[in-house]
Formats: structure tokens, sequence, C-alpha cells
């Protein structure tokens, strides 16, 4: 079997062919290995949100009074399945104290290493026309119908402080002139500058395979079911077809990464978060910026397709069928948000997360030689995320070794 010089990434989603494009510009010869077309998945299906902003983790103060209630709702906005419930358990507990302020200042540092430069580095990935073309950046949007957690908000201002991150907070006259089609029953909110989302998250996978392909990189449609690490140097790809044998493979596989790595003794709390969303097209809502709305975990985006209502959280296993119920309570959120809406027949969808406990993913060597790279477990920020973790693999990989590449070791876990 020829060992082969490639550098092999597996996983062709948005972080795995952002890596793929960034080493590849940098001169390395790249085959990404995917058993479905670039860009599927969550990378399809996400709210499509891109911020430089984005320092919160999904953990917060506060949140252990909610869950109970969140998880008393088969359709709120968090479900485990009483099958899966054991499993989930450990990873819950760690999502529960991942909230502890003094663990959310240390997640708030490496999310904004890795999110500061997400306009630059994807500008450096797709080109400064098509981000002008596809991203808007006037500012994310975040609604409450109450006054919310004072203890979260005071947190949060901190650490938006710490970075420098400018944030309006919003009420009366101002907030229905940045979102006149809101229901009155919202009271507050919170204009982070800097914010921004995407047009439409296909587009950019689509012209990432596009520069991969322009800088001489191949996509090989292929499932790798295992990896071994037969020496130094010599890894073992077990797929559903001939074996590849190579010197360096970069793990980018979201929520199937786990099962790729436990041969290798690795073991990382990744657990299949699904997520729903609904598309609403020919929408009448008027709407420039993204909006989290927080008593609910959901987000609204306005996109080329539609208007995208995307949250939810569920734990039920990877091979659990979806309960599409749920991305019709989106559409239901949509209507109360903006009472007077019209739209075409919604288009749903359903998908998993690779999620983390602590937001954070794992992007580092799984082996002391680092011949095997990691970057998965994006959560909820892969968008955000996916030009930075390629930054940092890059450094990796080209021996640029940074203290706060510490911070995404699966060591923490």
């Amino acid at each position: 079997m020829q060992l082969r010089d490639e550098t092999v990434v597996v996983g062709a989603g948005v972080v795995g062919m952002a890596i793929a494009v960034r080493l590849a510009r940098a001169g390395t010869q790249v085959v990404v290995l995917d058993p479905l077309p670039p860009g599927g998945r969550a990378s399809f299906g996400n709210a499509g949100i891109i911020s430089p902003a984005t320092v919160m983790p999904m953990s917060g103060p506060g949140v252990l009074r909610k869950v109970p209630g969140w998880m008393s709702d088969p359709l709120g906005p968090l479900f485990v399945s009483p099958r899966h419930f054991p499993r989930a358990l450990p990873w819950l507990l760690r999502y529960i104290m991942a909230g502890r302020p003094a663990r959310v200042r240390g997640i708030a540092a490496a999310m904004h290493y890795l999110h500061r430069d997400c306009v630059a580095d994807w500008e450096h990935l797709l080109g400064s026309e098509f981000v002008a073309r596809n991203m808007r950046f006037h500012g994310g949007l975040q609604l409450w119908s109450g006054p919310g957690n004072a203890k979260a908000a005071a947190l949060g201002a901190e650490i938006r402080k710490r970075y420098g991150i400018e944030a309006e907070a919003l009420s009366g006259d101002r907030l229905r002139e940045l979102v006149p089609d809101v229901t009155p029953a919202m009271k507050t909110g919170l204009l982070v500058r800097g914010g921004g989302y995407t047009l439409d998250p296909a587009e950019i996978s689509a012209h990432l395979v596009e520069e991969f392909m322009r800088l001489g990189g191949r996509i090989v449609q292929r499932s790798v079911e295992r990896i071994h690490r037969e020496a130094p140097g010599r890894i073992l790809l077990a797929t559903n077809l001939h074996p590849i044998e190579c010197r360096r493979v970069v793990v980018a596989a979201g929520i199937w990464s786990g099962r790729l790595l436990a041969p290798l003794g690795i073991r990382i709390p990744l657990e299949a978060e699904r997520g729903y969303h609904a598309t609403l097209p020919n929408h009448n809502v008027r709407l420039e910026h993204s909006i989290g709305f927080k008593d609910r975990g959901f987000s609204v985006t306005p996109m080329r397709q539609g208007l995208r209502v995307a949250g939810t959280v569920e734990f039920s296993g990877l091979d659990t069928p979806p309960d599409m119920r749920r991305a019709q309570k989106l559409v239901k959120h949509a209507a109360e948000l903006f009472p007077g809406i019209k739209h075409d027949e919604p288009l749903l969808w359903s998908g998993f997360r690779p999620s983390l406990p602590d937001s954070l993913p794992v992007i580092g060597p799984a082996t002391a030689d680092g011949d095997v790279v990691m970057a998965f477990g994006h959560s909820h920020y892969g968008m955000s995320g996916a030009p930075g973790t390629a930054r940092v693999v890059d450094d990796i990989l080209h021996g640029r070794h940074r203290e706060e590449h510490a911070m995404f070791s699966h060591h923490r876990f």
C-alpha cells in the first residue's frame, strides 16, 4: 500500500473545507475525504451567525434554574429523551459547570481569540468581494420579553468591556426602530456591534470547494470508519472501500470525530446535539440584523432563501429519527415574535451539532508527533469559528506553537 504524501482532511463541512483551503494556500498538498458532498449537514442548516463579537458560551449564570422548565416541555428549547438521559447526564453536568462565572471568563478568552479576526480570516479564504456580497455586519441583536438574568447581563457586560466589544441597550422606540415588526411584548434588547451573518451558508461551502479545487486540492467521496496509527507518520484510514495510508491527517468530521479517534485512546465528551430550522420564503418582515431570542432559545436570520428561524437543543442520540414538530414549533415562534408575518410554505430541516459542554471546539494534536490533528466540536459557533480554526490548524502543522492554542486542547477534559 502506497504511503500518501498529502495531508488528509477527514470531513468536508465548513470547518474541514476552511482548513483544506488554508493549507492549500500555504502550499500543502491536501485531499479531503467525506462520504457526502461538501457543505451539507450542520454546515448548511445553521443560523448563519458570523461574528467577531461572539465571546459568550451557551451556558452561563441562571442556566441551572431554567433547565427543569425547558426539559418539561417536549417541544421546548431543551429536550433530552428518557432513553438517552443516562448518557447525556454527564455532559449536561459539565455544561452547567461551564456556566460558573470564573469558567465563563476563561471560555470567553478562548472564544475571543478564535473569533476576533473571523472577518479577515474569511476574506483570506474567500476573498473580500465574496465576503461583501454574502455577509452583513450591521450588529447582532439579542431580545428579551422581560428583564433577563441580572447576573448573566452583568457578566456579559464585563466580558464585552474587557475585549472592547461595543453594545447598545435597547428599549422602547429604539428597539422598534431596529425591529419595526417585532411584537410589543418584546421589552428589552441589546445591539452588539460587529455582529453579523451570512446570507447563505451553502454559498460559503460552495465557494470554499471552488477555491480548493482551483488550488489543486482533491475531494474524494469516501467514508472513513476508523483511524489506526501504525507508527509515527504512518496513519491507516479504514474506509468503506480500500484503506488509505498517509503521513498526516486532520480530523474535522463533526459529531463522527469521536468514533474515529477512539482507537487512539482519545475520549472527548462530544454529544450529538440535534437542532432544527424553519426557513420562511417570501416573508414580509423588515429585518437587517440577526436576532437571538433569549427567552425561547432560537435565532432569526434574514437570508436569501427566506427568514431562517433556527434553534432548540435535543439530545436523543444519532440513531433516533428527528421530531419535525420541533421545526414546526419554530414557525409558531416566528409568528409570536412577528405578529404580522406572512410567508410561503416553510422549509424544514434537522441536523446534528457536534457539541462540547463548554462551547469550545477541540483543536490540536491528538498525538505527541502531531501526525493526527483534531478540529471539531464547534457547537453553535461553526460559521464564526471555522476560519479561525483553519488558522490555528495551519499554525500547528507548520510548527508555529502559540500559548493560546492550549485553550482548545482535548486535555482540558
